[in-house]
């Protein structure tokens, strides 16, 4: 089965996400189950590339123009020039970048699925938008993704509430069935030792830093835990377009001595880092799945998250880590201090997050259930 995956961005850009990640690994796994495998990022070939890929890597220009989104022409046209060359059976989208496909897979003979990662589907279609133009502008791209999950011939989400979302926005004008299939945690997350050689309490926080993570709340709450640890660090992995206005917050708050950060990272060096963290705080407004928390507890470290979209569905409080309301500064600030404290409790509820990423979030299962989506289609 030939099969070509679609995502904004890659997994070795600076703005990855959950997202580039997941296709990266389910592209790779799908290799391994037998499918011959193409991926058509967006952006640069120079970014530097994991020298043994099983699939297919395709760049395809990356260039937005104010609000709009015009990777949607630069993807139909690599994956029509791929077409010319090999059958595509099917081409499974990741977002607003798949606008054109469902139009072009019927021309050449492909069947079209999409995973919807977005935190928000429009409600209504882009004809409706105009009586508010304004919005429509600021949202130009997620009423693309709408219509791209209308003319799906099957959809997939992460989670029951991406699921929900979905279905809500989309209400009516799709009737076909929509599939959770939640991605894996790759093998390398359960490795890591967390076993610190300093005495300096740490916290870490990886991932995109963008407003919807919550850094302003972390940031505050990290202010507000300082006094009681004076030489406890943070450790901020990753970059965004939250990164200058994360530093400059933190100088207002007089704690960038106590704040490292290190902007984008390989993902060994990431786990290299958090080997020697007493504490992963992620502290997101939204999130659909939340595979960053997947992974920190796949590592063993205790995590710190917020009640916000699917991450219940992962996260249990005082079981498998510790939940608090998202925005809550405050009940934030006595979490960390909690945890802090009370070492062995946070323990435990790691130790209990590692065993159940490895038995719910496994490629190998995951796989098998989209490769038996792609042959019923077929």
């Amino acid at each position: 089965m030939n099969v070509c995956l679609t995502v904004n961005s890659s997994p070795w850009s600076s703005f990855k996400g959950g997202g580039q990640i997941a296709v990266h690994y389910l592209a790779t796994y799908l290799a391994i189950h037998g499918c011959k495998v193409w991926v058509i990022y967006t952006g640069s070939s120079q970014n530097k590339i994991h020298p043994t890929l099983n699939y297919h890597a395709i760049f395809a220009k990356h260039f937005n123009v104010a609000t709009l989104n015009l990777n949607i022409f630069s993807v139909a046209f690599q994956i029509f020039k791929l077409s010319r060359k090999v059958k595509i059976d099917i081409i499974h989208g990741n977002g607003e970048e798949a606008y054109f496909i469902p139009y072009l897979a019927k021309f050449i003979g492909s069947r079209f699925v999409l995973t919807s990662h977005s935190p928000f589907i429009p409600q209504t279609g882009i004809i409706k938008a105009l009586r508010d133009p304004i919005q429509l502008l600021k949202r130009l791209n997620f009423y693309l993704l709408r219509t791209a999950l209308i003319k799906a011939d099957f959809l997939f989400t992460y989670s029951n509430f991406s699921k929900r979302l979905v279905k809500d926005g989309i209400h009516g004008e799709y009737n076909k069935e929509i599939k959770i299939i939640s991605p894996g945690v790759d093998q390398s997350w359960f490795n890591v030792d967390v076993k610190k050689k300093e005495k300096t309490l740490n916290l870490l926080y990886f991932g995109r830093l963008e407003y919807e993570k919550g850094i302003d709340i972390m940031l505050n709450s990290f202010a507000k835990v300082l006094p009681k640890f004076p030489s406890i660090k943070l450790h901020i992995i990753g970059e965004g377009n939250y990164m200058d206005i994360s530093k400059r917050y933190c100088n207002k708050l007089g704690i960038i001595g106590n704040v490292i950060f290190y902007g984008w990272k390989e993902m060994n060096d990431i786990q290299k880092i958090m080997s020697n963290c007493d504490l992963c705080i992620l502290p997101s407004r939204i999130e659909s799945f939340g595979l960053t928390i997947a992974e920190a507890m796949a590592a063993g470290i205790p995590v710190i998250s917020t009640k916000a979209g699917a991450i219940p569905e992962i996260l249990k409080n005082g079981v498998t880590g510790t939940m608090v309301a998202s925005e809550d500064i405050e009940e934030l600030t006595e979490a960390i201090i909690y945890a802090l404290e009370n070492k062995s409790e946070i323990q435990n509820r790691a130790k209990a997050a590692r065993k159940l990423i490895k038995k719910e979030f496994s490629w190998d299962v995951s796989v098998k259930k989209f490769i038996e989506v792609y042959k019923s289609l077929l």
